[in-house]
This record gives C-alpha cells, sequence and structure tokens, in this order.
C-alpha cells in the first residue's frame, strides 16, 4: 500500500482520479444495497401482476449491480495497473477500461442468470416440449 500512499502525496492525478472512481463506485453499492434495489421501476411492480407492460431488461437491482460492479472496478484496475505493475498513464488507462467492461459483462451475465423473472403461470412451458395446445 506504501505505493499508493507515494502515488497520491506526490500529487499525481491520475491516482487520485482513480481513488474517487474507486470510492464512488464504493458508496453506490452500499447505497444500493442499503436502498434494497434503488433501481427499481412502476414497471417492475407492474411486471409482478398489473396491467402495465413488462419492465425492460436490464432494469431494477441488476442494472444497479452493474454499474456499481463497473465503476469500481474501473478505479482499482487503474489504481493496481499504477501501483503494482507500475503502467504509466495510456497503459494504466487501458487496464483500468479493460477491467470495468470485465467486471461490467460478468455482472450483466449474472444479472441475467440471477434476476431473470420466471414465466408467468399461464406461460409455462412443460420440459423439453412445447405449451399445450
Amino acid at each position: 500500500m506504501a505505493g499508493l500512499a507515494e502515488a497520491v502525496t506526490d500529487g499525481s492525478a491520475l491516482a487520485w482520479a482513480y481513488c474517487w472512481v474507486l470510492a464512488a463506485g464504493v458508496l453506490y453499492a452500499l447505497a444500493a444495497l442499503i436502498g434494497g434495489g434503488t433501481g427499481a421501476t412502476a414497471d417492475d411492480a407492474a411486471a409482478q401482476g398489473g396491467t402495465a407492460g413488462a419492465a425492460p431488461p436490464g432494469t431494477g437491482f441488476g442494472r444497479t449491480v452493474i454499474l456499481a460492479g463497473s465503476v469500481t472496478a474501473f478505479g482499482a484496475f487503474g489504481v493496481l495497473a499504477l501501483v503494482l505493475f507500475g503502467a504509466g498513464g495510456p497503459a494504466s488507462m487501458a487496464w483500468a477500461a479493460f477491467g470495468g467492461l470485465a467486471v461490467g459483462l460478468a455482472s450483466r451475465l449474472a444479472s441475467r442468470l440471477v434476476f431473470a423473472r420466471p414465466p408467468a403461470a399461464g406461460q409455462a412451458q412443460p420440459p423439453g416440449g412445447s405449451p399445450p395446445p
């Protein structure tokens, strides 16, 4: 951790930026966790039995997790590239962008698997076949 402290105290603007982005991502994740899914919309409630259309995929808590993970990973990968690997400005930005995208894609995949809505009771299909006529 001495490397990060030196980079920040030396006035590296990039180290400061990565630290602020990392802190913002962590605070956003904590706010979402405490708020219990701050991205919920009226469409989400309507999709659970109301008359309005179903909510588009990627809304609600899943989108919050993706955003928080991407922002936090961007800052964390940037700090790691600067401090641990001694990368310069452009290389650390590339590592930060790669880390943010990788965590964002992994979060998107996980949220689709974990937060996917099951089909409505009338639309359930039997295993291995099409719905009954």
